[in-house]
């Protein structure tokens, strides 16, 4: 699981040391992409943050790799990226 904001880059769990957050994690809400097999069960996820929806979906967008997804704001389904159709034969 990697939880990082995609806007700044930084990871969500601070270095030794540090105790507060910065600015831009306040501000940002909590996502998660599911990717899933061809019987749509969950194999991978990746959590990560952002500031609104429309940024969550290009996010979401550059992590395609040909499964199935769902991207998830807590418990709203955002989206859901189906398989990429396979072209039928003759």
């Amino acid at each position: 699981m990697i939880r990082a904001n995609v806007k700044t880059g930084q990871t969500a769990f601070p270095l030794k040391g540090q105790t507060t957050r910065s600015r831009t994690w306040e501000a940002a809400l909590d996502y998660r992409l599911y990717f899933l097999d061809a019987r749509g069960r969950v194999r991978d996820r990746v959590d990560f943050e952002c500031e609104d929806d429309g940024h969550a979906l290009r996010a979401a967008e550059q992590q395609a790799d040909g499964r199935a997804m769902e991207l998830w704001h807590r418990a709203v389904l955002i989206r859901e990226f189906p398989l990429p159709e396979t072209p039928k034969g003759p």
